[in-house]
């Protein structure tokens, strides 16, 4: 009786551990959607700008409209609905680290990838 003692606390043990992976897991899960959803509109808007040179905030709004991104073990899809709010501050975060110069042509707004991203 006593030798399957150690098997049933290992056991215990494991599931203890995999189960609290699991919660942190899934309470981070919409931190880590949020931030790979700015990562990939990051990513398209400086692929684009890499082609064209300049872009207007509403050919940026055009272009991360509807993106989505999900976990493959999940169904939880986070995705942009509102173009023009998400823009605005993706574009405002990719100002503060670098990414991007803002620049007023004509009484337009224009956005460039700043020298050091090129």
């Amino acid at each position: 009786m006593l030798k399957y003692l150690p098997y049933v606390l290992l056991t215990a043990l494991a599931t203890m551990f995999i189960y609290g992976w699991g919660l942190i897991k899934m309470q981070r899960q919409t931190r880590d959607l949020l931030s790979m959803l700015y990562s990939k509109c990051e990513r398209k808007v400086r692929k684009q700008l890499q082609k064209k040179g300049k872009m207007t905030l509403k050919e940026i709004e055009g272009l991360i409209k509807g993106t989505q991104v999900s976990f493959f073990y999940s169904k939880q899809r986070l995705g942009v609905t509102d173009e023009k709010t998400f823009a605005k501050s993706m574009l405002s975060h990719m100002k503060e680290n670098g990414m991007l110069t803002e620049n007023y042509e004509k009484g337009k707004r224009t956005y460039s990838l700043a020298e050091k991203t090129k």
